[in-house]
């Protein structure tokens, strides 16, 4: 474990700061509050160059700033000067000295400050620095010292260690924290705000991000709330937020740092401190006039790349398993059909027997219908599940820890159930979205979007997708909810792209769709690649598969509609995974690793395929769909799960290692495929059918395994 004292002693923690007409690339952008831009304002006064700002934890009172001569691998040299900040976080020193190339270190340790969340007095539990560079002859001010300042501080030392310059590193790291949190300024030029008036600038965006770090300080580190910041830091320093260095444990006081604290748990302390928070309360703020703020924050972690995608705040299918890491544990949800839903920590994916909470009850609540989905939601203090039942207009707002039912209602549904080859119903599927903080369900209706907040269907009309005339739904739907798309292959035959941002949707059917995929005339389900935004369509119990290039299609606006979209050419692929097996119907997709899972309803194949990137295809090359995949036909001790499709792929946060996750149709276990172990197996010849099927028993050599309850 890399332990917390190591980083608190580091002398090497940078931060940007854009002075004059240095390092003009991490320069802010405008909509924020720009008075806090350092400056150099004319000769230095008698003694040296003099520097001034804040240090904001809240304000910290009695810091001791301290100025240094800066190397070019953010070591420090001599001291320069140092000063103690006022009751306002103030500071003022002057340089006895200006390093001949510029560039100084300010450390800011020890303090108080009073906390945004609930206004205890919190000791600073960890220095917080910054770099000045360009120093010249000149005063300098406005420098701000905040905590969002140790995420950059780590990922500037941990890239120029790597080899990069510091300028480069410095660039680089800024816009990854920028990413992090939908920021357009300067991150420690920013001074932040928490009254009334700012909300809506980005001044206020930084003050909301550190009163939801003071609710997390709380809430995972009571017994030294001053010490959260400085292990978040240090985990964001290889760029990823999930507890770890470069795969070594980040540790918090005694225990590990919880592998969510940036991501899903942040999240829920940002639902908290924008209730309930001190500041908030003081200020005499609404939610409701900071949702804006608030969606724009939780839209920003989902899409970002210091976020994992196996932490689950975004789904890529609407199968009825869905995942969700939170609280230090990566859980898989499955909707186990008459066993209600069934939880399973995952964290280590290693263990014989892991833990498994059974709410089985929860059948009960829909007069006894099978559960058909579950969707994990975080837009509460504390993540939910989202409960429907595939025959049912019913859905559940169910605690996702204890299985307590919070919040169930009918949906003001007015068509009949529509009929499958399955079944019937009037939800199929449902895609999770952190962001507008709600879910994104198929029904009878049209694609259509519960509001968590409001527990109702929407009537916001930019926000409902109806049919295609005569078109029938998809049975389950893929999303990419961050690139603003939902991909619904509808049974019609064709595909509806739900343009999210739009508010529009547009369709490829007819002639288009036939000359693209002609032996898919039954599109039962997609899925969606979210690292390449490629969309996979799955045939109705055949082994034909399609694949769109979503990143290439041109979108058409048709005055009394349907709109239409077309892939750019060589955009799709149409491609059998064999001559007659494997049988599937349905998939999902990780988008880091970029595996994909097949399966079916009603057949007991599955194989693992690898999705081509679109854009690695060099010029006048075509592009192969699947670079290559494995099947196995008729899968030892899986029983067929029906419909909806019960599938999903996960990224494990604790290894690295890619799963994919079946219902067993005694509705008694989960099987566990071991995806890339799969797809490298030997197979049974080199040309043909034999050249992408598995030649071992996956089973008897442990690579599907499963987990029974």
């Amino acid at each position: 474990m890399v332990r917390l004292t190591s980083f608190i002693s580091s002398r090497a923690v940078i931060t940007s700061i854009c002075v004059a007409l240095a390092l003009a690339a991490c320069g802010g952008d405008g909509g924020g509050d720009t008075s806090a831009t350092p400056s150099s304002t004319g000769a230095a006064p008698s003694g040296g160059t003099s520097v001034s700002g804040t240090v904001i934890a809240g304000a910290v009172n009695g810091a001791t700033v301290t100025a240094y001569a800066l190397a070019a691998d953010g070591s420090h040299g001599d001291a320069l000067g140092s000063v103690t900040t006022d009751s306002g976080g103030g500071f003022s020193l002057l340089l006895s000295a200006i390093p001949t190339d510029g560039r100084v270190l300010l450390v800011a340790s020890g303090g108080t400050y009073a906390s945004e969340f609930d206004g205890a007095s919190i000791a600073m539990g960890s220095p917080l620095r910054a770099i000045i560079t360009g120093v010249g002859t000149g005063a300098v001010s406005g420098v701000a010292l905040t905590p969002l300042s140790d995420l950059l501080v780590a990922r500037t030392v941990a890239l120029a260690k790597s080899g990069k310059t510091l300028a480069d590193a410095l660039a680089s790291a800024e816009a990854l924290v920028r990413s992090a949190y939908g920021l357009t300024v300067a991150v420690a030029t920013t001074k932040p705000a928490f009254d009334k008036a700012s909300i809506g600038t980005q001044a206020y965006l930084i003050g909301l991000i550190l009163g939801s770090f003071e609710t997390c300080g709380k809430s995972l580190s009571p017994s030294a709330r001053g010490a959260l910041q400085a292990a978040l830091a240090l985990d964001f320093s290889d760029g990823v937020f999930d507890g770890k260095v470069n795969g070594t444990a980040v540790t918090l006081g005694d225990a590990s740092l919880s592998s969510t604290a940036g991501t899903s748990d942040f999240l829920a302390c940002v639902s908290t401190y924008a209730s309930s928070g001190k500041q908030v309360v003081d200020a005499g703020i609404t939610g409701g006039e900071l949702s804006a703020t608030v969606s724009s924050l939780r839209s920003s972690v989902v899409a970002a790349p210091s976020t994992p995608k196996s932490t689950g705040l975004a789904a890529s299918s609407s199968g009825a398993i869905s995942s969700l890491a939170f609280g230090g544990k990566q859980w898989v949800f499955i909707a186990a059909r008459s066993q209600g839903v069934v939880a399973i920590d995952v964290t280590d994916p290693t263990a014989a027997s892991p833990t498994v909470k059974k709410f089985d009850t929860l059948v009960t609540n829909f007069g006894g219908n099978e559960i058909g989905g579950v969707v994990p939601l975080l837009g509460a203090d504390h993540p939910q599940l989202l409960v429907f039942s595939y025959n049912s207009k019913h859905i559940a707002l169910v605690n996702a820890d204890t299985g307590v039912v919070e919040f169930e209602t009918d949906l003001a549904l007015t068509n009949g159930a529509f009929s499958f080859s399955g079944g019937s119903a009037y939800i199929s599927g449902a895609i999770p979205d952190t962001a507008r903080d709600g879910v994104w369900l198929s029904t009878v209706d049209g694609y259509l979007f519960f509001d968590r907040a409001a527990k109702a269907l929407t009537t916001d009309t930019k926000r409902m997708f109806a049919f295609e005339s005569k078109a029938d739904v998809a049975e389950n739907m893929g999303g990419d909810v961050a690139y603003g798309y939902l991909f619904a292959p509808n049974y019609f035959p064709g595909v509806q792209l739900a343009d999210l941002a739009a508010g529009k949707s547009y369709f490829l059917t007819g002639t288009d769709y036939q000359a693209a995929f002609p032996l898919i005339g039954d599109p039962d389900a997609g899925s969606v690649d979210t690292g390449y935004h490629v969309g996979l369509i799955t045939n109705e119990d055949s082994s034909q598969i399609g694949l769109i290039n979503l990143a290439s299609v041109v979108k058409t606006d048709v005055a009394g509609g349907p709109s239409t979209f077309k892939p750019a050419k060589g955009g799709t692929v149409a491609l059998s995974l064999g001559s007659y097996e494997p049988v599937i119907s349905g998939s999902a997709v990780d988008g880091d690793t970029h595996l994909a899972l097949f399966m079916a309803g009603y057949s007991t194949d599955i194989a693992v395929g690898l999705i081509q990137d679109p854009a690695s295809v060099p010029a006048g090359g075509a592009w192969a769909g699947l670079s290559d995949w494995r099947y196995v036909a008729g899968l030892n001790g899986y029983s067929h799960a029906k419909d909806p499709h019960a599938v999903a792929v996960i990224k494990n946060l604790t290894n690295d290692k890619v799963y994919g996750y079946l219902l067993d149709g005694g509705n008694r276990k989960s099987l566990v495929v071991d995806m890339a172990a799969l797809l490298a197996t030997t197979p049974k010849g080199s040309t043909g059918d034999a050249a992408h099927t598995t030649a071992i028993d996956v089973v008897g050599t442990g690579i599907v395994k499963s987990i029974s309850w």
